[in-house]
C-alpha cells in the first residue's frame, strides 16, 4: 500500500525485541523510529519509559539515556541513519517534561504519546513537535471504530 499511495511509514521499534530487515531498512517508503531498548513494560515499578516516582532526575535521566542509546545505534546500523522520532511506551511520560530535555538532547526531533485526540503544530516552533498525539494500537484495536 505504502508504494501504490506512494506513503511512508514510520516503524518505531523495541530495540530488544527487533530484527531490522534489509528491503525494510533500504526503503525510502519506511522510516524507523525509537521505542525504547527494553523500558517497554508495565511492571508495576516504571510504566514504559516514564518516572518512577520519588526517582531523581538525574537516575532518570541517566536510565532514559543508557536505554535509548542502544536502539539509536540498532537503527543507525541497520539503516545508517540515526531515527529523529520518539514513541512513549504506552504514551507514559513525565508529566513535569523532564524526558523532553534528555531527549532533545539525544537528537530526537518528534515525540509521540499515546493520546487519541487532535494536534497542533505551530509553524517555526519544534517545540510543538514534542508530546504529539497517536493512537495506541494494542491487539484488541479495532480500526473500523474510528474510521
Amino acid at each position: 500500500l505504502l508504494k501504490k499511495y506512494n506513503m511512508k511509514a514510520i516503524i518505531s521499534i523495541i530495540g530488544s525485541e527487533s530484527d531490522i530487515q534489509p528491503e525494510v531498512a533500504n526503503s525510502e517508503l519506511v522510516e524507523f523510529g525509537n521505542h525504547t531498548y527494553n523500558l517497554h513494560s508495565n511492571d508495576g515499578s516504571r510504566k514504559g519509559a516514564d518516572k518512577i516516582p520519588k526517582e531523581s532526575n538525574e537516575d532518570y535521566a541517566r536510565v532514559l539515556r543508557e536505554d535509548l542509546l542502544k536502539t539509536q545505534e540498532i537503527i543507525k546500523e541497520s539503516t545508517g541513519y540515526t531515527p529523529v522520532v520518539f514513541a512513549w511506551p504506552y504514551g507514559a511520560y513525565p508529566m513535569d517534561g523532564s524526558g523532553d530535555d534528555i531527549l532533545k538532547d539525544i537528537g530526537f526531533k518528534i515525540t509521540l504519546t499515546s493520546y487519541q485526540i487532535n494536534n497542533t503544530i505551530y509553524q517555526g516552533n519544534p517545540d510543538s513537535l514534542y508530546g504529539l498525539k497517536r493512537f495506541l494500537r494494542t491487539p484488541g484495536f479495532d480500526m473500523n471504530k474510528i474510521i
